[in-house]
């Protein structure tokens, strides 16, 4: 039962994170992700993108955006890297700064994409763990004073 709870709240992070929050912590709305990706998407204007080695890939659908982000994340990652070591130190540090606006605009429009995903997964979760968490609690108290019972007061 420990195991299955933890296991569980290493889930229960990774989709915590999945939820967009600002630097105090606090949970991001849909008006304020769109804000931040027009301003986003201005910054970006007349920027060459065809060398950033970033940016076009399909963000995916329901539970997948929000659980897959890692996996996409490394394939992205790999595709940079191996466009860029293709290219000269000029190009490639033009290519960096591109890449990194094109990240910006790509994990923006992936939490205003996921946003409700992630709370729905996020309740489903809690639902979940919080109650394995107190049977696991309830059966260690159980355990501790029956082990108490019988080691020493039985005698």
């Amino acid at each position: 039962m420990t195991a299955v709870v933890v296991a569980s709240g290493f889930v229960g992070r990774y989709i915590y994170t999945a939820v967009p929050r600002t630097a105090d912590g606090l949970v991001l709305e849909a008006e304020a992700i769109e804000q931040a990706l027009r301003q986003a998407e201005a910054d970006l204007k007349g920027i060459r993108v065809d060398e950033a080695g970033v940016g076009g890939e399909a963000l995916g659908t329901g539970a997948s955006l929000v659980l897959g982000r890692g996996l996409q994340d490394l394939r992205e990652r790999w595709h940079a890297w191996s466009t860029g070591r293709r290219l000269d130190r000029e190009t490639r540090a033009r290519a960096s700064r591109t890449a990194t606006a094109l990240r910006r605009l790509r994990d923006l429009r992936r939490q205003l994409a996921s946003l409700a995903t992630a709370r729905r997964l996020l309740a489903v979760w809690h639902t979940v763990h919080i109650p394995l968490g107190m049977a696991l609690f309830v059966a260690a108290f159980a355990h501790a004073g029956a082990a108490l019972y019988y080691a020493t007061l039985l005698r």
